[in-house]
């Protein structure tokens, strides 16, 4: 791969994260309790606030794997390829 393909791909894998994680965090931030009676049902056995915790970790980590491994390289190789 070439420099301008992978400066590419890091783009489009920012766009489409960071797009997929802006889509979880309002669907989760605005329908929490919907969110926690479904996932109650099959996965989650907890109260609502651990729940709540555990879902927020979660996009917390989320966050910085975007970052870390989609946002930074494109910055980096954005940056070289001038």
């Amino acid at each position: 791969m070439d420099l301008d393909k992978t400066t590419e791909f890091f783009k489009w894998c920012s766009i489409i994260n960071g797009s997929l994680f802006i889509l979880a965090t309002l669907i989760i931030s605005f329908k929490l309790d919907l969110n926690y009676k479904i996932q109650q049902k099959f996965f989650f056995r907890g109260s609502k606030e651990e729940y709540s915790i555990a879902i927020f970790n979660i996009l917390a980590y989320w966050k910085i794997s975007v970052l870390v491994f989609n946002i930074i390289p494109y910055l980096a190789l954005f940056i070289i390829k001038d």
